[in-house]
């Protein structure tokens, strides 16, 4: 999801030119809920910023380190279409 929404690769470089997890690079902008600096800008606005937030927190989610902090698959299907109604 977060490749989706940042149109960026899943191991991208960061500042230092280090490659590093995409997640990684992603993670703070999100804990912040500042969406807009990580959308791809070839979006140019073309979309419900309610539905990038769901998308995202579900990304991150799917993320975490520990499996019991992990959603479900029914949950993250259940989650993306309450993202897109």
């Amino acid at each position: 999801f977060i490749k989706l929404i940042t149109g960026r690769s899943a191991i991208s470089t960061d500042v230092n030119r280090e490659r590093v997890p995409l997640v990684q690079l992603v993670r703070p902008e999100l804990r912040k809920m500042d969406i807009n600096a990580i959308i791809d800008p070839r979006l140019q606005g073309q979309y419900d910023i309610n539905s990038i937030r769901m998308v995202s927190e579900m990304a991150m989610t799917c993320t975490e380190e520990k499996s019991v902090i992990r959603p479900t698959m029914t949950e993250v299907v259940a989650h993306l279409k309450e993202a897109v109604e």
